[in-house]
């Protein structure tokens, strides 16, 4: 997903020196934890140190002349750090996050029994790829799709296999998307996955790919799921419109032709598409 450098730079406390270790500029974050210190010596404001980093056996971008990102642990506490040149000026930025608490960070967005992200994850993604929908006209997907007769796999098999019903459909999602989707559990049946700058044709070969895995799986009993595509209209006040519509093309798959997908090209106009025989 193509962000600007606006929707980025409060992200992280980040700042820029010169060749003598002196703070030149900050970002806001950064201005919020360490206040007015402009020609303040970068290793005291961020690490309070009395001498240059490289001194303490910590790689420095303006010592080392290195571009790259690492990782850091200073008194148990444990930081990730990217740091390099700026091509003009003899200027230098590092940003640093703390990632002490990465697990409880990690818990709260990640659903613990597929590892995919949670519905709360989700949604704060779809209202900010709603944002810059509405500022940059970036289209987006979604896909949703429901796992059919999973309550009969519990009753039957029990709900630990109905939960590897639902770890092995998470996989497909895994093993399906590209390098910038998403997925996520929204609930105990139901799947959405999103497709940042996907037009709706691109969006149902992803689900056509995802219904083959499904297809595919090996298991006690036949595992099927329906699945709704729907993308970002211009007329859309919300995500949760879009959502809305592939929630309408699921609802007709599941009364109509189970284990299929339905695609939402409007409110209502809704296709069934299957693989093919």
């Amino acid at each position: 997903m193509k962000l600007e450098a606006e929707d980025l730079k409060d992200l992280i406390p980040s700042i820029i020196v010169d060749n003598y270790y002196n703070l030149v500029a900050l970002n806001s974050t950064a201005q919020k934890m360490f206040g007015d210190v402009e020609g303040e010596k970068c290793y005291k404001i961020f690490y309070r140190f009395n001498s240059p980093c490289y001194q303490k056996n910590i790689t420095c971008p303006v010592y080392h002349k290195l571009s790259q990102i690492d990782i850091i642990t200073l008194d148990f506490e444990v930081y990730i750090r990217s740091y390099g040149s700026i091509p003009f000026g003899g200027l230098y930025y590092e940003s640093l996050i703390n990632i002490t608490n990465v697990e409880i960070i990690r818990s709260a967005i990640i659903d613990s029994l597929t590892g995919i992200y949670n519905r709360r994850f989700i949604e704060d993604l779809l209202d900010k790829l709603f944002n810059l929908w509405k500022r940059y006209n970036q289209t987006f997907s979604m896909i949703y799709l429901d796992i059919d007769h999973l309550k009969e796999i519990n009753d039957r098999f029990g709900h630990s296999n109905g939960d590897e019903a639902i770890v092995k459909i998470s996989d497909c999602l895994k093993a399906n998307l590209r390098a910038s989707d998403f997925a996520g559990r929204i609930g105990g049946d139901e799947f959405l996955v999103v497709l940042p700058n996907t037009s709706l044709r691109d969006a149902q070969n992803v689900a056509l790919r995802i219904l083959k895995c499904i297809r595919e799986i090996r298991f006690i009993t036949k595992i099927s799921a329906s699945i709704g595509v729907a993308e970002v209209l211009k007329d859309d006040e919300n995500f949760r419109q879009i959502f809305d519509r592939a929630d309408k093309a699921l609802y007709k798959v599941k009364n109509v032709q189970k284990g299929t997908i339905g695609i939402s090209k409007s409110e209502t106009d809704i296709y069934f598409l299957d693989l093919n025989p």
